[in-house]
């Protein structure tokens, strides 16, 4: 009979106010487990599944109208990614955004993903991984997009308004 045990998953950032952590299932534990269908935090799935699934344009940028839907609604096969600094971020973040700050964002992608794990607490992406870029207005966040491209993820989108775009469209 397979064992059951349960495992913390390290908490993403959902808003300035709310940090609540995920609870995850999972059968046996070794490297073959499977898990409680819906429960999975990672889900492998093939790059043009991840673009289908997001419904995200070819392009390199993303609109408000976009990620919202992504924001309020979390996916495991979209990541949003804030590169803006931690104490741009305690001002406020999109809703279900991961912080990862340009300032370490190259050597971050580097790092094992055990280590990852330890420092930014949550799960290194893969680089099938769909993910979008923030910041503050777009600039670090296109930067984010050429230094992940360069270092072989393929999957990668840019939220050309950013923080600035994102307040002024969601608190209206």
């Amino acid at each position: 009979m397979a064992s059951l045990r349960y495992f913390l998953r390290m908490p993403r950032l959902v808003s300035a106010a709310v940090d609540r952590p995920a609870f995850f299932l999972v059968l046996n534990g070794g490297p073959s487990s499977r898990c409680i269908p819906g429960i999975c935090p990672r889900r492998s799935l093939g790059y043009s599944s991840v673009l289908a699934r997001a419904n995200l344009p070819p392009g390199q940028n993303v609109t408000y109208e976009q990620v919202k839907p992504l924001a309020y609604q979390p996916t495991d096969d979209v990541l949003i990614v804030d590169v803006r600094e931690p104490d741009e971020v305690i001002q406020g973040n999109i809703p279900s955004s991961v912080n990862l700050p340009l300032s370490t964002f190259s050597q971050a992608l580097d790092m094992h993903p055990d280590d990852f794990r330890k420092i930014h607490g949550f799960g290194k992406p893969s680089t099938q991984q769909a993910m979008i870029f923030y910041c503050r207005s777009g600039k670090r966040s296109a930067t984010a997009v050429d230094l992940a491209t360069k270092k072989g993820f393929k999957n990668t989108r840019n939220y050309e308004g950013s923080w600035l775009d994102w307040s002024a469209k969601d608190s209206a």
